[in-house]
């Protein structure tokens, strides 16, 4: 198992949009969060970092995910989490940007536990470890 950190706003993985390129004809598909790629790599590197193996296929993966937000003026009478971004839409830009690095395909994850929270700081704390054999 190994754990990292990934300090700052987390993007998430929202919605994609595909085109044909007028230069090269080819089909591009595109994030419509301009954010994503720079999170991307931070969660990428920050796995590295902290000692992120390759989990071949089938190994199972579990995850547990903690994301949490510095809380708006607004969220005075509001303790939850309970607004935008969507916990899923977060939760997909980990899954994907783990991908390659902890395990070969996003589909070997069978375990999610993932929260969101207000706090002193931006961050999203990620905990990676193999599945444990059945009971």
């Amino acid at each position: 198992m190994f754990e990292f950190t990934v300090l700052g706003k987390a993007a998430t993985k929202g919605s994609t949009k595909s085109f044909i390129s007028r230069r090269t004809g080819r089909i591009v598909t595109m994030a419509d969060n301009k954010n994503l790629g720079g999170w991307t790599q931070a969660a990428k590197w920050a796995a590295l970092q902290a000692g992120a193996k390759l989990t071949p296929k089938p190994g199972g993966i579990e995850l547990i995910v903690r994301f949490q937000f510095l809380p708006p003026q607004s969220a005075k009478k509001r303790t939850e989490h309970t607004v935008k971004p969507d916990l899923d839409k977060l939760v997909r830009a980990v899954m994907d940007c783990l991908t390659g690095i902890a395990y070969e395909d996003d589909a070997q994850v069978v375990s999610i536990t993932a929260t969101k929270r207000y706090g002193t700081h931006e961050a999203c704390v990620v905990q990676v470890g193999h599945a444990a054999a059945e009971l």
